[in-house]
């Protein structure tokens, strides 16, 4: 009796990864989003839903080889198919087909899951939900500062208050570091970056992959974080004539934000390939992960075949509940 109950435990256990969400946690999911959805819809946006998964082709254009070998890829018959493992891509297929002869500026929103094997850390699992919004055709620092302020103001509908926004852009980097990163080491030096990891940039200097002035201008940026000071002590970059404009666009809408609710982050770089110019993360006081985060776009569009400038975030819903505070 017991080894057969141990077989059928082995048939029902749930993959790695994945959760049952019962009773009062998924009230308090579906509460969460419909805030949210009450959020986007008041700002403007149109719902959307796009399938839960697509040809592979759809998000090859837009996710880096890093992000796609986080995907879960399958294939039907003679279709290479995947789940959604990045609404934003999606959403920028659906602009260049269905809503092509739509007039500018389009403001859309979405929540659905999501799904990327990784290891699950922090309140984040391999299927996971997302809500956001992808705000498409207008340029701009005050569309930006709009989007953040969206961002700011859905924490705040659900009871987040004094959200944190980390800022910073892809286009510094860029700038800084040129052809190095689309070099074989390029997504190396990105993560150590992102990571803060000044042992990763040692490994990088062992293996010869940077020259002497990239990797002194990595080490400076990994000390390049907080308020308005780190755009005078930025200027002792070795790239900073190359990252001046970055830096200067950057500071415009680090002033347009409380000073007491934003923060700057140079080393932020994100995963996903598409981001152009501002990145950002909202982080819950007192909390060591990211709630969500987004930026800026431009060149997205083009890889399918309407070329407009974009920008948006999305919100992890898993990492929303459990600092929520609704009524």
């Amino acid at each position: 009796m017991n080894d057969a109950r141990s077989i059928l435990g082995e048939h029902l256990s749930l993959p790695y990864g994945v959760k049952d969400v019962l009773g009062g946690e998924l009230v308090r999911r579906r509460r969460v989003e419909r805030v949210l959805e009450q959020c986007f819809e008041e700002a403007g946006c149109t719902p959307i839903q796009t399938p839960t998964f697509e040809h592979y082709e759809v998000f090859a254009r837009g996710a880096s080889p890093q992000a796609l070998r986080r995907a879960y890829r399958f294939s039907d018959g003679d279709e290479d198919l995947v789940l959604r493992p990045d609404p934003t891509s999606a959403v920028a297929r659906v602009v260049a087909t269905a809503l092509r002869d739509e007039p500018l500026p389009l403001r859309l929103a979405y929540v659905c899951p999501v799904f990327r094997r990784e290891e699950p850390h922090g309140g984040h699992f391999r299927e996971f939900h997302q809500a956001g919004i992808e705000w498409i055709g207008e340029r701009g620092t005050d569309v930006e500062v709009a989007v953040l302020d969206l961002a700011l103001r859905c924490l705040e509908r659900i009871g987040v208050s004094r959200a944190l926004v980390q800022l910073g852009s892809s286009a510094v980097p860029r700038a800084l570091f040129g052809p190095r990163l689309e070099g074989p080491h390029g997504q190396r030096l990105l993560a150590a970056l992102d990571r803060r990891s000044a042992p990763a940039l040692d490994e990088l200097e062992r293996d010869g992959a940077l020259d002497r002035a990239a990797l002194r201008d990595a080490r400076t940026l990994l000390e390049l974080s907080g308020g308005v000071e780190v755009f005078e002590a930025a200027r002792e970059l070795q790239g900073y004539a190359a990252a001046r404009a970055a830096l200067d666009h950057l500071e415009l809408v680090f002033r347009s934000l409380p000073a007491s609710r934003a923060r700057i982050d140079l080393c932020a770089t994100l995963a996903m390939e598409y981001y152009t110019g501002l990145i950002f993360r909202v982080y819950a006081p007192g909390q060591g992960f990211e709630l969500g985060g987004g930026g800026r776009y431009d060149r997205l569009l083009a890889r399918f075949g309407r070329d407009l400038p974009a920008v948006g975030f999305g919100l992890e819903i898993e990492r929303l509940l459990p600092v929520a505070h609704l009524p």
